[in-house]
């Protein structure tokens, strides 16, 4: 709900109870876009990638970070 520190605390956490989870990686990488950390938000989508390949909305979403990455290069680097 717009608090990007907290969801991802929980969002870590439940990648620590469920590694191998695509939607684990996915709520990761979703905190990660809030708080505009492009880099680790292309991270955590490419290893949900690896565990659900086929899920058009996690290729969607990774191809959304690595746009806003290359816009905002400043943030990404941080």
């Amino acid at each position: 709900m717009g608090d990007g520190a907290g969801s991802l605390l929980d969002a870590n956490r439940c990648r620590m109870m469920r590694p191998n989870w695509a939607k684990a990686c996915y709520r990761q990488a979703a905190a990660h876009m809030l708080l505009k950390d492009y880099k680790q938000a292309c991270d955590a989508l490419q290893d949900a990638k690896k565990l659900d390949p086929q899920s058009e909305e996690i290729e969607m979403e990774l191809r959304r970070a690595m746009e806003l990455m290359k816009i905002s290069p400043d943030e990404a680097q941080e």
